[in-house]
């Protein structure tokens, strides 16, 4: 009889709303910002994300970081060439985030490869030429603490801030767009074919010669143990977002929830296993963007990804997910992504360690689902407040759908 009393008490209470598990955070940027890259210092925790304002086509790159309520960005725009008449172009950052690539375009419209230390972003360092060829264009497109990698025409290798070019000459296109913690591996495109440079050794992943398609690189984990990019087989061969996984770099094609190729490319790879990627369907008929790790089947699309993490999230459209980090020291990803809908970028932060074990109706937390607990669950119900013991129907919130579970808890 006293439950039945205090269940219809409950029923007046009508309350609707609650708080998340705060599993997923989303930070929104001011509008008309584009996030490109992302870095993390686990030491400080600070997030540094290379950020674009407005058009491509006139530069406008910034430095975004959190602002001291970690609710929004603060901006700051790098030192540019002295005398410079164009805007810069920064097209990396280092996982750690201390250092950035770059490169500006000079009066003859030729590239000159830049780097920065985010600790001083009044100094841009011209990396120079390899070998005073002024004919010729370079860019600085990748980073690590140490120096940068990049498209150094003619010359395949990296700048090393403390001792300068470590190239080869080998003749030809050599573009290398993104490199590992240590900078002992990198990625890119050699003579029109993807392959992976190790300390000056260069291993082809699929000869471009060979087969009727296309095949690209576009990341390398952080540890330099995996590469994700593409292969598109024109020829009725395997196609789809692609892995490779070293050391001797075999292939994997992802696959689907029919567990057939995915078509498209992987964005973005992490040190634990998570691969971001987007189908090849074009933008504008509605590109959707996937998430990945190598313990599951197939490949899931991110928006159904996060919302299944917390079924509280809405998005207007697609989250389209540049690049991501993962933090092992607090498990944590990082996801940064653009709209098109909102004109917005965001920092999306997923906190992926397990939850402790929980006794659901437990709100006093005695170990025991008890009548003391009651006063305790209407107090976080009256708050609009979230304890993960009350949210005994387990959908991120606590109102009232969590009544009649808390009762039968209450009764067993």
């Amino acid at each position: 009889m006293k439950l039945e009393i205090f269940y219809r008490c409950f029923l007046l209470l009508l309350i609707s709303c609650g708080s998340l598990k705060g599993q997923v955070n989303i930070i929104e940027s001011q509008p008309g910002a584009t996030f490109t890259d992302i870095g993390y210092n686990a030491a400080s925790g600070e997030t540094t994300i290379v950020a674009r304002i407005g058009a491509f086509s006139d530069g406008n790159f910034s430095i975004a970081t959190l602002n001291s309520a970690n609710d929004g960005f603060v901006f700051t725009k790098p030192a540019n060439v002295a005398g410079a008449v164009n805007d810069f172009v920064i097209a990396g950052i280092s996982n750690d985030g201390s250092r950035l690539a770059g490169y500006v375009k000079n009066a003859a419209g030729l590239s000159e490869p830049l780097t920065w230390a985010t600790s001083d972003l009044s100094n841009v360092v011209e990396i120079g030429r390899p070998d005073g060829n002024l004919l010729v264009g370079h860019s600085a497109l990748a980073a690590w603490s140490g120096g940068v990698v990049g498209s150094f025409t003619n010359y395949r290798g990296r700048w090393n801030a403390a001792t300068g070019f470590e190239l080869s000459f080998v003749g030809g296109t050599n573009r290398l767009v993104d490199v590992s913690d240590d900078g002992l591996v990198a990625v890119g495109q050699f003579g029109g074919s993807p392959g992976v440079w190790e300390e000056g050794e260069v291993t082809i992943l699929i000869d471009a010669t060979q087969f009727f398609g296309f095949a690209d690189v576009e990341g390398v984990s952080p540890d330099g143990n995996s590469v994700g990019g593409f292969v598109s087989d024109f020829g009725g061969g395997p196609s789809g977002a692609t892995i490779w996984e070293g050391p001797n770099w075999e292939i994997k094609y992802l696959l689907n929830e029919n567990n057939q190729e995915f078509l498209g490319g992987v964005l973005g790879l992490t040190d634990n296993g998570y691969v971001i990627g987007v189908d090849n369907d074009d933008l504008a008929s509605g590109s959707r963007y996937f998430i990945y790790h190598d313990s599951w089947q197939n490949v899931v699309y991110l928006n159904d990804w996060l919302t299944s993490l917390d079924p509280s999230l809405r998005f207007d459209g697609e989250v389209r997910a540049s690049d991501v980090h993962w933090d092992a020291e607090s498990d944590t990803l990082r996801l940064i992504a653009n709209s098109f809908e909102d004109d917005r970028a965001r920092l999306i932060v997923v906190d992926l360690s397990p939850e402790p074990d929980v006794l659901l109706g437990d709100v006093d937390q005695n170990d025991a689902v008890d009548f003391a607990d009651i006063p305790h669950f209407i107090a976080l119900l009256v708050d609009g407040a979230y304890q993960i013991e009350a949210d005994v129907n387990e959908d991120g919130f606590v109102d009232i759908s969590d009544i009649g579970p808390f009762i039968v808890v209450l009764s067993n």
